[in-house]
């Protein structure tokens, strides 16, 4: 058995979105078509697309996946993480969601939740609690852009997007971000 995650990006209410979201009684799914539902033909256009854009390997997993199930998967990213005058400290992907997700999400809540233990300590105030972690994400975010960018688009936009995360982290190092 495999689990694998393929994220296409699609313009909400397009025509391939419409089809794909729509099973196989005919009706139309908000965020989830469940496993085995999936039109036929939606998923021979999935299977075709795997064919010419994935590696062989990948391409037969999809291939061979008999009952899938697709998502809508959405980004969060907050502008705070501290609610409720310090009493509610928002971690890990309910905070500010990476995609893709390359193993990223478990290293965010625990960054998230060691760094607050500086905070139950006294080493470190909520306020600045927020403000580590807010600048964390947000360098994620950003070199998850590159890795994106490496597997989707061209080598100018890797360099764009690594030009990108090395500003910020600049920015972050000298206060202005």
């Amino acid at each position: 058995m495999h689990n694998w995650v393929w994220y296409s990006q699609l313009p909400e209410g397009c025509q391939e979105m419409e089809e794909l979201f729509k099973d196989r009684h005919g009706k139309t799914h908000r965020s989830t078509v469940p496993r085995g539902l999936i039109q036929r033909e939606a998923w021979a256009e999935k299977k075709t697309q795997a064919a010419l854009m994935l590696p062989e390997g990948l391409a037969t997993i999809v291939k061979k996946s008999l009952h899938p199930f697709v998502t809508k998967v959405y980004t969060v990213a907050s502008p705070k993480a501290l609610f409720f005058g310090g009493k509610v400290f928002v971690v890990g992907d309910a905070q500010n969601t990476l995609r893709p997700n390359t193993g990223m999400s478990g290293t965010h809540a625990a960054f998230d939740c060691n760094t607050l233990e500086q905070v139950i300590e006294g080493k470190m105030t909520p306020e600045q609690w927020e403000t580590t972690v807010l600048h964390w994400a947000a360098a994620q975010h950003r070199f998850a852009a590159i890795v994106s960018s490496y597997g989707l688009y061209t080598n100018l936009a890797v360099l764009w997007n690594a030009g990108c995360w090395l500003l910020l982290l600049l920015g972050q190092k000298i206060g202005l971000a």
